[in-house]
């Protein structure tokens, strides 16, 4: 199989709100082996939470020479797993029982954020939190200032 070949689960179709949950660790595991492709070891293996940023620094080049390839798998990925299931999930996140709360507004979860979520999950049944990612494969965002990579 090409290394930029997408191999997904074997998840069936959702059809109930249990599904939301496989959805998910469908979706976590695409972001595991984009992190394990580009850095090749899990992200527990990595490096502590605390000194991610460094260990990112100090394997740049290692990354660098891995991540094209890392792009490619992810990009393939994330459309595939959007056509299968953005819709799906927003409408059966609308049917949850018990208390919500939406964040959304931003294209970033900044840490005053990340913290307003954490002390909430003592009172919500659900937290739903956009997708850090799909904003990227949905459209140009040249707002973000980013170069436009040659094809």
């Amino acid at each position: 199989m090409p290394s930029s070949q997408v191999k997904l689960g074997q998840a069936a179709e959702p059809t109930n709100l249990g599904s939301i949950a496989v959805i998910q660790r469908e979706f976590f595991e695409i972001l595991d082996e984009f992190f394990r492709r580009a850095t090749g070891s899990s992200a527990e293996e990595f490096a502590p939470l605390g000194s991610f940023g460094e260990e990112i620094k100090s394997r740049a080049q290692k990354i660098g020479a891995r991540a094209p390839q890392a792009f490619l798998y992810i990009h393939e990925a994330l459309n595939v797993f959007y056509r299968r299931f953005a819709s799906h999930v927003f409408s059966e996140a609308k049917k949850l029982g018990g208390l919500k709360l939406i964040l959304g507004g931003a294209s970033q979860l900044l840490k005053s954020q990340f913290e307003s979520v954490r002390k909430t999950l003592l009172y919500a049944d659900s937290i739903l939190i956009p997708d850090p990612i799909f904003p990227w494969i949905e459209s140009t965002r040249i707002e973000e200032g980013f170069k436009k990579c040659a094809e």
